[in-house]
């Protein structure tokens, strides 16, 4: 057994080396960008493990502000990020969630230039060996392990609940009008009900966060072939750039995280003098 293998075994924390970066484009239609995007890394302190946050926040088409309704609900992600104690990645992403939609609620009810003002919100929390996805809407996350794409979100569309009781097919996706009329968003109620999804990571994995515009635009073979061993920063930047391409219908935003390395943090005095006994017995 590896010194390191020891080090988990005996309680170390596992923290996570990760290449994270995230970009917005207003696309070649639209003339406003609604999307707000977020990437935070958080260095490893106290015992606690590494953390980094990727959110893509998309503001609702068709309503007041939605602009100001996404800036909120990332900024609100943002603050929470900073300000956070010690708690499990699902734990932090539904509190954070719940968070950004009061946020964006008052906001609306404050001023009645930003009333009734919505967005989506998908986030991904990578902390230690552990992985929280956090979502409201229709931006997607996705994981991609060793050539296999899982999304790991389900979109909140009038569209989808046809196509579970079978009255659409997936084939009318491209042209159907519910495709993208939102069942949930954020700002809508007071309350909202986030869907949470929980993930362990393994090295080589990829999380990407985006919202409609771009995932509408590209297949997730395009989204795997782009994505590739490239830096996050380029990845970003290749994505977008082939969604403008594409010909894109609305905002793209995107964030991806590369995970390069999981390891054992420094381990405390004691667990030190265990292992280092340990290696020298052997």
């Amino acid at each position: 057994m590896s010194l390191a293998q020891e080090a988990v075994d005996n309680g170390a924390a596992i923290s996570t080396i990760a290449d994270c970066a995230a970009a917005t484009h207003g696309g070649p239609v639209r003339i406003h960008n609604e999307d707000h995007c977020l990437t935070l890394m958080s260095a490893a302190t106290n015992g606690r493990p590494r953390r980094y946050l990727l959110a893509v926040a998309d503001g609702v088409g068709g309503h007041n502000a939605g602009e100001v309704a996404s800036e909120t609900a990332i900024e609100t992600l943002r603050k929470c990020f900073e300000e956070c104690g010690a708690s499990a990645p699902h734990k932090w992403v539904t509190n954070a969630l719940r968070k950004a939609n009061l946020a964006v609620f008052d906001h609306a009810h404050t001023d009645p230039s930003y009333r009734a003002m919505q967005t989506t919100l998908t986030a991904v929390l990578i902390q230690g060996d552990q992985v929280a996805v956090g979502h409201v809407g229709d931006s997607r996350a996705y994981r991609f392990r060793e050539g296999a794409v899982h999304q790991l979100t389900q979109d909140h569309t009038h569209f989808l609940d046809l196509l579970r009781v079978r009255l659409v097919t997936a084939d009318q996706a491209m042209h159907h009008p519910a495709v993208h009329q939102l069942t949930r968003s954020l700002g809508a109620q007071p309350i909202v009900r986030a869907d949470v999804v929980r993930d362990r990571i393994a090295e080589g994995d990829t999380y990407v966060v985006c919202s409609d515009g771009l995932w509408g635009s590209l297949s997730r073979g395009n989204l795997q072939r782009v994505i590739g061993d490239l830096p996050a920063e380029d990845a970003c930047r290749r994505l977008i750039d082939l969604g403008v391409t594409l010909d894109a219908d609305d905002n793209m935003s995107v964030g991806v995280a590369h995970i390069r390395r999981v390891v054992p943090e420094i381990a405390g005095p004691s667990l030190l003098r265990r292992l280092y006994s340990r290696f020298r017995s052997n």
